[in-house]
């Protein structure tokens, strides 16, 4: 969860869109691996939402085959 919200921090410091965006999925994993499912969805959902603003398919893929699974 650490390393997520750093990145995620970070990346939001420097303007790394892409990076905010792996962040997001760190956290919600960790959340996942918690088993704090609306967490772990909703970390997902903010991840997805900013994939989309940046037009990335491999992530949003990625977000809706995890959000699927959780």
């Amino acid at each position: 969860m650490k390393f997520g919200e750093q990145a995620y921090d970070l990346s939001t410091k420097l303007g790394y869109e892409k990076g905010k965006i792996v962040g997001k999925k760190v956290q919600g994993i960790a959340y996942w691996v918690m088993s704090d499912f609306r967490k772990s969805i909703d970390a997902y959902q903010e991840g997805l939402t900013l994939a989309q603003e940046v037009n990335d398919t491999l992530q949003i893929s990625s977000f809706y085959i995890i959000l699927g699974v959780v």
